[in-house]
């Protein structure tokens, strides 16, 4: 019975702290030194007391690795769940289009997204938007929907000065 506290404390303590770490480097991309200096002490001292317990338990040799295994994958995945939840920003979404017009553009500004375009001949135009990142799905959905075969690219926009952004 101790074994397996131990093992489940290992599994627990584990997935905890890596949650912690994969929301500590998002902080640090995010720039966001307070929160992942935070972070960074508690997980720390969570795993040293942990580490301590496990080396001094008479636990069989291959139950240590294993549930330290389960933990870190297990971790890494609850951890960028909530890092998609919680951590917010901008995402600068380019697309182009053959088929959206200039109707198309006043709809996608009237559901409340701030769009500029640039023409690249004939009916082809590149469509910009800066948007946060809650609202892509919103915005993906609506682009699809007046044009089936638009290319989008996105990415993460880490400084947004002045401009509409929804």
């Amino acid at each position: 019975m101790e074994i397996l506290l131990i093992c489940f404390g290992i599994f627990l303590v584990r997935t905890i702290t890596v949650c912690m770490s994969t929301f500590r480097l998002l902080c640090i991309v995010k720039n966001r030194k307070g929160a992942a200096t935070i972070i960074a002490f508690v997980e720390a001292l969570i795993w040293i007391l942990i580490l301590r317990e496990a080396l001094t338990a008479d636990i069989a040799p291959i139950a240590i690795p294993i549930f330290y295994s389960a933990g870190f994958a297990i971790g890494t995945y609850i951890g960028l769940i909530l890092s998609d939840r919680f951590m917010t920003g901008f995402f600068t979404v380019n697309a182009i289009s053959t088929q959206i017009t200039d109707a198309d553009i006043l709809k996608i500004k009237n559901a409340g997204f701030g769009i500029s375009f640039i023409p690249m001949g004939g009916s082809k135009k590149l469509l910009i938007l800066q948007i946060d990142k809650k609202h892509f799905n919103d915005v993906s959905s609506i682009l699809k929907a007046l044009d089936n075969q638009i290319f989008i690219m996105v990415n993460e926009t880490r400084y947004v000065y002045h401009g509409f952004i929804k």
